[in-house]
C-alpha cells in the first residue's frame, strides 16, 4: 500500500477515534437543552453540530509532513511568539517536564520545537499553511481571526475573538525567580538564533528554508524525540 494511502487510513482512523471519546465524554449532551445561541459554546445542538475538530498540541510539530498526509483536507495554522516569551512562558508553567528542568535544555527544546514550525509552514505551502504573528492575533484579533477564516473557510463570528480575553494555560506570571532563570540563558546562541528567525518572519516571504529541504528536515525530526541535540 502506498504511504499516503496508509496515512489516509489512519487518519480516519483518528478521526473516529476523537469523535467516538467525545461521545464517550460526554454522554448526556443529547439530553441536555442546548445552550442559548451566542458566544462560543462547547456543546452544540443537534441540528447544528460542530463540523471540525482542532489540535493545538506543539509536539506534534515535528510531525507535519506525517499529519499532512492523515488528513488531506486539514489546514495548519503556524502562531508565532516572539521567542523571549516563549521561554519565559515555559519557564514560568507550574507544572514543568521533569527532563526540561535545566534552562539550557529547556531553551534547546523550545529552538527545535519552533525550527520544525518554519520548516513545516515551508513544507506545506501557503495553500495549506497559514503564518500568524501572535502579537497580532492578541492586539488587533478581528483582521486576523478573518483571514483565519478565510483560510480553512469558515464564516468569521465576533465571539472568536472571546477567548482571548482570558487566561487558558497554566503558566504563572514572571517572578524574580523565573527573571533569574531567564538571565542564565539570555546571551545563549540559540536564543539568538530563534530571536533572528523572529525578526525575519515579520516579512510575509521570508521563509527559514526552501521546500525540498524543508521536507527532508522534517522527515529526520519525525524520527526523533524532541529535543534533538543542536546541529
Amino acid at each position: 500500500m502506498p504511504v499516503e494511502a496508509f496515512a489516509q487510513s489512519l487518519g480516519v482512523a483518528a478521526d473516529d477515534l476523537v469523535r467516538r471519546s467525545y461521545e464517550a465524554r460526554f454522554p448526556d449532551r443529547h439530553r441536555v437543552a442546548p445552550p442559548p445561541r451566542r458566544g462560543l459554546a462547547f456543546f452544540r445542538a443537534l441540528d447544528e453540530p460542530k463540523t471540525r475538530w482542532v489540535d493545538g498540541t506543539p509536539a506534534s510539530t515535528p510531525y507535519t509532513n506525517l499529519l499532512a498526509m492523515m488528513f488531506p483536507e486539514a489546514r495548519f495554522i503556524h502562531l508565532i511568539r516572539d521567542p523571549e516569551a516563549v521561554v519565559l512562558s515555559w519557564m514560568g508553567f507550574s507544572s514543568r517536564d521533569p527532563g526540561l528542568s535545566k534552562a539550557e535544555d529547556l531553551l534547546t527544546h523550545i529552538y527545535h520545537s519552533q525550527r520544525t514550525g518554519y520548516l513545516g509552514e515551508v513544507a506545506l505551502g501557503p495553500d495549506r499553511c497559514l503564518r500568524v504573528m501572535f502579537d497580532d492575533m492578541v492586539g488587533r484579533p478581528e483582521p486576523v481571526l478573518r483571514r483565519i477564516c478565510d483560510f480553512i473557510g469558515e464564516d468569521y463570528a465576533e465571539a472568536m475573538a472571546e477567548p482571548l480575553a482570558q487566561k487558558i494555560n497554566s503558566t504563572g506570571g514572571t517572578s524574580d525567580a523565573v527573571r533569574r532563570e531567564f538571565a542564565g540563558v539570555a546571551g545563549h546562541a540559540l536564543l539568538d538564533r530563534l530571536r533572528g528567525w523572529f525578526r525575519q518572519a515579520a516579512d510575509p516571504a521570508w521563509q527559514i528554508a526552501g521546500q525540498a529541504e524543508a521536507k527532508a528536515e522534517l522527515d529526520r525530526y519525525a524520527t526523533f524525540r524532541l529535543p534533538l541535540p543542536p546541529g
